[in-house]
């Protein structure tokens, strides 16, 4: 029963979020420390917990942040929000902190989100007595499942070429963007060069014998849990679920499509000379619920009979799991069974229908709700100054993009899934990329960067701050101006 006392405390709690949310557009992390340091309050609201601690890392306030760490015993029943302060602690470089908290909070244990929170710590420390505690816990959790490893299989992806010409990275940055975050992009630059010069050939694995999900879960009859995505595992017989007897496994949730075009696609490309595609058995799975877009990508390789849309598990006797990531793209030509294909037909239905294709486009993101940049039509205008086209990738069909972003010499855009279709574009692209950038942020804002590395465009970032909790950010016009001015004159 809920008292008057408990009514005006959260009260209170919600006028102190409201204020909190305010300290942050400003950047007063000190205030956003000192109205949360009532543990009442942030009982009754836990929302005030994470904010409490982005306070305390924004600040270096060590023994706030500790503090925190030992109130997630506190949690039991809100595992969201211990979960929450876990992945905040990995992304600000703190996962022995996060591991620990992990370890020894034992009610997070039975969480759907153990497994792979688990992973990410082990992945991120270099602490190894916790790594080792860590995966024990991962093969009690899973049942066995996470000692279980993918089999090598009879099918081989095409020869990979070495790369004939690596691509360039250039930053430059606004006066408020802290030259830490240039450095730190150089440093990433430099060491991923040397990754994709070494190449790690592309390999196709299987599980044997296994269920799946929609969202691509894996697991075995025995309850083994080998792939876990934040979701209960389904409880579930042979004999009840659909039995399929080879199938590549493209079933996941719908992640957009910088995740399918970077991150599927390549993944198909041994499918040519497999001769599975002939094979009435096999299939490849999709989310049922995915957006069209991956059908039509299948469609234009060729694959489109072959899908079958999961909308609860199924078992499969053979499950293919292909491995590629970016040092196992670079080379490129063992990859056009898949690029290639889908560039030709896209150009070929430009000219088929009398589409003009410009030579530099902006790919705006005037209607995005995630990161929108607050002054884009400024932006635009600057870039038509320059001779680019603008385009609104949101209202194309996808052969429109993919026709576009082959055919153009210059790709300029605010970082968004629109650059994606930097994966269609000819070696020696110049692509601009407008990059909004915040400490923890690196590992996927710098992923266009890596991806012209491995294609060989020449690419070139212009940094501005992403403030922490604000989905809004600003380019300073008369800065960035200038710079765009100096690059096309070297382009």
């Amino acid at each position: 029963m809920t008292t008057p006392k408990d009514k005006a405390l959260h009260r209170s709690a919600r006028e102190t979020l409201r204020m909190c949310r305010a300290d942050v557009e400003q950047g007063r992390w000190n205030d956003v420390v000192a109205r949360t340091h009532d543990p009442a309050l942030i009982l009754s609201l836990p929302q005030l917990f994470i904010y409490r601690l982005n306070g305390a890392l924004a600040t270096g306030r060590d023994d706030v942040i500790d503090e925190v760490a030992r109130h997630v015993s506190s949690l039991t029943g809100r595992e969201a929000i211990a979960y929450a302060v876990i992945r905040d602690l990995v992304i600000n470089r703190r996962s022995d902190l996060a591991g620990r908290i992990l370890l020894e909070n034992t009610f997070l244990h039975a969480d759907h989100r153990f497994l792979h929170e688990a992973s990410s710590i082990i992945k991120n420390t270099l602490d190894e007595d916790l790594q080792t505690a860590l995966g024990e816990l991962k093969k009690t959790v899973s049942r066995g499942g996470s000692e279980m490893k993918p089999m090598p299989t009879e099918f081989r992806f095409a020869p990979q070429p070495p790369i004939d010409q690596p691509g360039s990275v250039k930053v430059q940055r606004s006066s408020a963007t802290s030259p830490h975050h240039v450095i730190a992009l150089r440093q990433e630059a430099r060491s991923f060069r040397q990754v994709i010069v070494d190449q790690v050939h592309p390999e196709v694995l299987e599980f044997r014998d296994v269920f799946t999900s929609a969202i691509g879960q894996i697991w075995t009859e025995d309850g083994g849990i080998i792939r876990q995505m934040k979701q209960p595992i389904p409880c579930v017989e042979r004999s009840s679920v659909p039995r399929i007897d080879i199938a590549l496994a493209s079933n996941r949730p719908s992640a957009g499509i910088y995740h399918w075009l970077v991150d599927n696609l390549p993944r198909f490309a041994f499918l040519g000379e497999s001769g599975l595609i002939a094979d009435d058995a096999f299939k490849v799975l999709l989310n049922g619920g995915n957006p069209g877009f991956e059908q039509t990508s299948l469609d234009m390789i060729g694959l489109g009979a072959s899908t079958y849309r999961v909308d609860r598990p199924v078992f499969v006797e053979r499950l293919l799991v292909p491995v590629v990531r970016f040092e196992g793209m670079s080379g490129w030509r063992h990859l056009d069974s898949v690029f290639a294909v889908m560039a030709e037909r896209s150009i070929e239905m430009a000219r088929a229908h009398g589409v003009t294709l410009p030579e530099r486009v902006y790919i705006t993101r005037r209607d995005a709700r995630r990161r929108p940049l607050i002054n884009e039509i400024e932006v635009e205008r600057e870039m038509q100054a320059h001779g680019f086209e603008i385009a609104e990738f949101s209202t194309l069909p996808l052969w429109h993009q993919i026709a576009i972003a082959h055919q153009a010499s210059v790709i300029a855009s605010p970082h968004g899934a629109g650059l994606a279709h930097l994966i269609f574009s000819r070696p020696r692209t110049r692509v601009i990329e407008i990059l909004p950038i915040k400490d923890g942020a690196y590992n996927l804002r710098f992923n266009y960067a890596r991806l012209c590395l491995t294609k060989g465009h020449d690419y070139v970032a212009w940094m501005e701050p992403q403030p922490v909790k604000i989905n809004g950010w600003t380019v300073d016009l008369p800065a960035f101006g200038p710079f765009l001015a100096r690059t096309m004159r070297a382009a």
